[in-house]
């Protein structure tokens, strides 16, 4: 393609975006028809899913396709007057056809179009379509992650990582998307029941290979939990439903600095009645080492003190993750299904921290410590879901019941042992800070749905959820010299927290004047918290009423363009542990408490999307979030800090995502995206007014190249450019870049070969600089890796895409830590 033809093909997109916008709602009236129909078996059970097309009666060429719906019904919209007929098919059936009809001037109901199966070997068929890498759907934005080798041998964090407009933040326990703060994760449409922190935890005892694709939803619908500023990513892995017992092994091996080891199982037994299921996850040595780098410099009573701690944190442990159901199909219209995942983590880290102090930068270190650091922590979470659907009455009636029942036990002990290298006054005495933490949190949840059609062209969902939440968290600190511990109770403290949230929603969906696609909706969420720090004597109670509004607009102007525009208003409530005033420690002059004054923080989200012939995606965001929470680190005395999360104020963030496939040879297929973020935060920090901005951009590029007889290549790249992330920090350029080779064989074994980071650039480098106080961070980790890995496919292996149910607890266990 030549300069001008490409000059010609932006200017022509871009007026085309240009009159989107502009004649999004206008009206155009035409003698056109909308035909409907419904497609089913020989037993007259709809075929949801079955693909239908409309073709001209004289050549039988194709006019238009669509997919049939709940209940099996399809429609074709304005049909322009002439002789049809329509094609239906579906897989394991032969396809059917209608008899030929003429459109005139009104809708038309044509007969039932009946399919009937056909006697084939299933062992034969192969399936030989490959989905896009990024899909754009009315809702959400879909990265097809089981269509990425270089995603495989890593985790399902590290697949998360390379989809478009997500930064994962692994220093501090945060994931953004779209340069927001504040998502909800989600895994086969279900709330991952932890703390953001154990959650990116979780997810990397989950092997990418068992992930199909990872949901981007940045406005949800009032069906969805308000809960999440940044809306929801949903994490759907694999699921087999054909007939029969089928599976995967998966081994993998490799090594960074230090060597690590994956493991997964994956089982699935159906019959007609009755579908079992079964995973299990391990890994080993997964985070490896960070070499730890933090420097801060501040002024107190006069006093200026420039302080260095270089900390080279070793990170052993290994986390199991299984996962265990059943649906039992009771009917053709019932189903009662159960589900059990159970999660063991433990974490042990080494950790030894030289803190160095100077009055400035040429003076020489007044005083130094040398501090060894010891944690422990343990982890295991138990949660049971119980759920069954109801297919009712002739309208594509559904109703559904859920019931959620969790409990998290974590045991945190963290040791300090100091001895002060200059001046030696210790007499070879250490200074020791023990910190011990239990907490338990249970959950209960119970939810009911009702879905239905509303006439032909518009759908209801209602429901109401009702959730109950208690927290127990018993901080234990001892103090003394080495040997002599003793029970500090000004340091201790026992928090207690009880939540109780009852909402209800209305949502209503379906076409307006046959041109508009529309989604409205109302969530009303009842909440009661409170908050009871016991040693303390300090109680916080809340109690308040939200009504969270949706919307969603979508037209085609035409066959090659599409606009969405949605709005959300939705809520972020404190983690459970962000509440409690509990004091731990990083080292003696570092450390962090939580808030039990926190407000939850509001956002009005809006989003304007477009889409050029299914391949160039826009999107702009624009939201405005109040009572934003950040978690600032201030000094308090002459040498120690402190991280606290605070309501910092008022927040407005824009951000921009383009995406793209790009097929540059038959064998050799790229996808890019790039996201653009920028944000304005006024706030106070030390008494001072600052006013801090957010602007950077992030690059994702994936290259996939088959070379033939199974030998497939990727290679993969991130950058982000120097900006200024998470509000108020400082960052320079970071990336990395990543290599896949795989090899397929017999329909059964597959190996692969992966480096990730190979340049090893994936760093995590921060600064902040205001109101006289300097805090910069640098952390290399193990991320330089070669992993080998192996996988075996037995049994019926032709995965289907699945939509998993959600169920009702969606929301309250993200809020653990």
């Amino acid at each position: 393609m030549n300069g001008k033809s490409t000059k010609t093909s932006i200017d022509l997109y871009v007026y085309l975006f240009v009159l989107s916008i502009i004649f999004f709602f206008n009206s155009a009236v035409h003698a056109q028809s909308n035909v409907r129909g419904i497609t089913t078996d020989n037993n007259g059970k709809p075929l949801p899913n079955a693909s239908i097309l409309l073709l001209k009666a004289g050549d039988s060429s194709l006019v238009k396709g669509a997919m049939a719906m709940e209940g099996g019904r399809y429609h074709f919209e304005k049909i322009a007057a002439g002789s049809y007929l329509v094609a239906s098919s579906y897989l394991g059936y032969k396809q059917a056809y209608s008899a030929v009809f003429h459109v005139g001037n009104g809708n038309m109901e044509l007969p039932p179009l009946t399919l009937s199966k056909k006697e084939m070997d299933l062992s034969e068929v192969r399936v030989t379509g490959k989905r896009p890498f990024l899909e754009q759907k009315i809702d959400r934005t879909i990265v097809n992650i089981a269509n990425s080798i270089v995603s495989g041998g890593g985790t399902a964090l590290d697949a998360l990582e390379k989809a478009p407009g997500i930064v994962v933040d692994r220093q501090n326990g945060a994931i953004a998307m779209s340069g927001k703060d504040g998502v909800v994760v989600q895994k086969n449409g279900r709330r991952i029941y932890l703390a953001m922190t154990d959650a990116m935890a979780m997810l990397q005892t989950i092997s990418s290979d068992q992930v199909d694709r990872i949901e981007l939803i940045t406005n949800p619908s009032a069906k969805y939990d308000a809960e999440g500023n940044a809306g929801i990513i949903n994490i759907q892995l694999k699921k087999n439903e054909n007939l029969g017992t089928n599976g995967s092994i998966s081994v993998a091996a490799g090594t960074g600095r230090y060597e690590r080891e994956q493991a997964s199982l994956q089982l699935n037994h159906r019959t007609n009645k009755l579908n079992l299921f079964a995973s299990y996850g391990f890994n080993w040595g997964d985070q490896g080492y960070w070499n730890f780098d933090l420097n801060r410099d501040w002024t107190e009573n006069g006093e200026r003190n420039i302080v260095r701690t270089i900390s080279p944190i070793r990170m052993t442990g290994h986390a199991h993750q299984v996962r265990a159901g059943m649906d039992f199909f009771a009917g053709k219209n019932s189903t009662l299904g159960m589900v059990w995942t159970g999660l063991w983590n433990y974490h042990r880290e080494e950790a030894p921290a030289d803190v160095s102090f100077r009055h400035t930068p040429g003076d020489p270190v007044y005083y130094q410590t040398h501090t060894e650091k010891n944690i422990s922590d343990r982890k295991d979470d138990h949660s049971i879901n119980v759920n069954f659907q109801q297919h009712i009455g002739q309208k594509d009636g559904k109703f559904s019941a859920d019931f959620d029942m969790g409990h998290f036990h974590r045991f945190f002990d963290n040791g300090l042992l100091t001895a002060t290298v200059i001046p030696d006054t210790s007499n070879g005495q250490r200074n020791a800070l023990l910190t011990e933490m239990p907490v338990t949190i249970d959950i209960r949840v119970f939810s009911l749905g009702y879905n239905r059609s509303l006439g032909k062209n518009w759908k209801l969902e209602t429901g109401i959820k009702s959730s109950w939440v208690k927290s127990d968290n018993d901080m234990k600190l001892y103090a003394g010299k080495e040997g002599s511990l003793l029970f500090d109770p000004t340091l201790s403290n026992h928090f207690q927290y009880t939540e109780r949230i009852n909402a209800g929603y209305v949502n209503i969906s379906g076409k307006w004047n046959g041109r508009l696609d529309m989604q409205l909706g109302v969530r009303a969420e009842h909440t009661y918290s409170f908050g009871n720090s016991i040693s303390q004597n300090q109680q916080v109670e809340r109690d308040y009423l939200d009504l969270f509004p949706s919307a969603l607009i979508s037209r085609k102007l035409n066959e090659s363009n599409q606009i969405i525009l949605s709005y959300s208003y939705r809520i972020q409530r404190p983690t459970y542990q962000s509440l409690n005033p509990a004091q731990s420690y990083l080292d003696p002059f570092a450390r962090s408490s939580g808030n039990p004054f926190l407000n939850p923080s509001y956002t009005h989200s809006f989003e304007l999307k477009h889409g050029f012939r299914n391949k160039l995606f826009t999107s702009f965001n624009a939201a405005y979030t109040r009572d934003f929470t950040y978690t600032l680190i201030q000094p308090i005395n002459n040498k120690q800090t402190e991280r606290k999360p605070y309501n910092v104020g008022n927040l407005k963030q824009y951000s921009l995502v383009i995406s793209f496939p790009l097929t540059l040879t038959p064998q050799w297929k790229a996808d890019f995206s790039a996201t653009g973020a920028y944000g304005l935060l006024d706030y106070t920090f030390l008494g001072t007014l600052l006013h801090a901005k957010q602007l950077y951009g992030q690059m994702n590029m994936t290259n996939s190249f088959t070379i033939g007889k199974g030998w497939t290549a990727e290679l993969s790249g991130r950058a982000t450019t120097p900006g200024i992330t998470y509000g108020m920090l400082r960052t320079p350029w970071l990336g990395s870049l990543n290599i896949s080779l795989q090899k397929r064989w017999n329909d059964h074994w597959r190996i692969r070969v992966s480096a990730t980071d190979i340049l090893h650039t994936d760093r995590l480098i921060g600064i902040f600089e205001g109101a006289g106080f300097y805090n910069k961070y640098s952390i290399v980790r193990d991320t330089r890796v070669v992993l080998l890995n192996l996988t075996y496919s037995f049994g019926n292996q032709k995965v289907k895409s699945h939509g998993q149910r959600k169920t009702g607890s969606e929301e309250e266990k993200g809020r653990l830590q």
